[in-house]
């Protein structure tokens, strides 16, 4: 997992393989952990930031997920897995102090337990101070 960033709520992921993926590649998108982001995604996904950008390939991820503010603090709300279906929710915080509310939905290749990721739509929203 991406080291230093605090996880608040983490989500319980007993018997399920595939919640600490999500887990771990969300934390790699706010910390821009290249090593994870590589071990989990396809060379073609695709990230669409929703009312942002849509960004294609591996490599241009890792990139945007490099280039990102480094969270000093992730909140998870649910994360929720369903055949190749992923999501997850909650709070990042950075280290600037600003919050961004985070809801990440995930496709993986298959089913399968060592499908990569193919696509991830994110919808990050930046919170208000009475947030």
């Amino acid at each position: 997992m991406t080291p230093d960033i605090r996880v608040v709520n983490p989500p319980d992921c007993g018997n399920a393989p595939r919640k600490a993926i999500v887990r771990d590649l969300v934390m790699a998108l706010a910390g821009g952990d290249s090593s994870v982001l590589d071990a989990y995604l396809h060379g073609d996904a695709i990230w669409a930031l929703v009312g942002d950008q849509t960004i294609r390939g591996g490599d241009h991820v890792k990139s945007r997920a490099s280039s990102a503010a480094v969270a000093a603090e992730i909140r998870f709300e649910s994360l929720l897995t369903h055949g190749p279906a992923a999501s997850a929710s909650g709070t990042v915080t950075h280290a600037s102090g600003a919050r961004t509310h985070f809801s990440h939905v995930v496709r993986f290749a298959s089913a399968g337990k060592a499908a990569p990721v193919i696509s991830m739509t994110s919808y990050l929203i930046a919170a208000t101070p009475t947030d």
